[in-house]
């Protein structure tokens, strides 16, 4: 008697996970940050990806990641009836630099003010040269583009600071080397209030900041009319942060999209909001 299984015939592809919103809005005790859950593959939208996670230490620390940020093979071409369902049952991650991250900051226990950033970019560039080698294709399509952008945020509670630093990898144009980008924000709390946001930046300001700006959240302006963060609460960080990305999902843009997550930092701790 034969099987009553079939056998997935389909061909086996590296491919990439796109699309994200991340928002950060500093506060007098800590920070608020968010984000969509949309991943695009192959031009498919699925509402199930986490862009947020949280290290056992550092303490108050938080990573999240934008740009092609997971990278996963999957058979192709996806089931026509599911795609999101074929990606969560036969999709395999080959490479997640959020993951990477977090467990470089758990072992070394290192404040996110204090982090490498060079060594985490060679050890991210180690783990890309190491999937190129199996990928070749898949990686020399980045070729003059952006790969990825990690982000690790930390509160120092004794100097009621937030901390929010940056690395970008992108691959040179004639995809022979990788170069590193990074930025770092020292956020005071006599500094002046708004929010930091990550992702698909430009397409957000045009269109949420353009013609749909009655998307915008009221508590936007209230925030930006503190005289510095050490007047912003947590209530009003939370608003602005949260209703930002549902702002972006508001205006239909497809790669924003899905629930919002967000987590409170304070020297209490890590809470999640959403």
């Amino acid at each position: 008697m034969g099987s009553d299984r079939l056998v997935d015939t389909r061909s086996s592809k590296a491919i990439g996970q796109q699309g994200t919103l991340i928002v950060l809005v500093p506060t007098r005790d800590g920070f608020v940050i968010s984000s969509d859950s949309r991943a695009i593959t192959l031009g498919v939208a699925c509402d199930n990806s986490v862009k947020i996670q949280i290290p056992k230490r550092p303490a108050l620390s938080v990573v999240a990641a934008s740009g092609t940020a997971t990278w996963i093979t999957a058979r192709v071409p996806l089931w026509p009836h599911d795609p999101c369902g074929d990606l969560d049952k036969n999709g395999v991650t080959i490479f997640d630099p959020k993951s990477e991250v977090v467990k470089y900051l758990e072992a070394s226990g290192t404040q996110v003010r204090d982090a490498d950033l060079q060594e985490i970019a060679n050890l991210l560039t180690a783990k890309i040269i190491a999937v190129a080698e199996k990928e070749p294709a898949y990686v020399s399509a980045f070729a003059g583009k952006q790969m990825f952008n990690l982000i690790l945020a930390g509160y120092e509670p004794s100097e009621q600071r937030t901390y929010v630093r940056s690395i970008e990898l992108n691959l040179s144009p004639d995809g022979r080397a990788l170069a590193a980008n990074s930025n770092d924000f020292n956020l005071p709390p006599d500094g002046r209030p708004g929010y930091l946001n990550f992702g698909d930046i430009d397409n957000f300001r045009a269109v949420v900041f353009g013609e749909h700006k009655h998307y915008l959240p009221p508590s936007l302006e209230e925030l930006l009319g503190k005289p510095s963060i050490r007047d912003v609460s947590n209530e009003l960080a939370a608003d602005v942060a949260v209703n930002l990305v549902e702002a972006a999902k508001s205006a239909k843009m497809y790669s924003i999209g899905g629930a919002v997550s967000a987590f409170r930092v304070t020297a209490g701790g890590v809470e999640r909001l959403k």
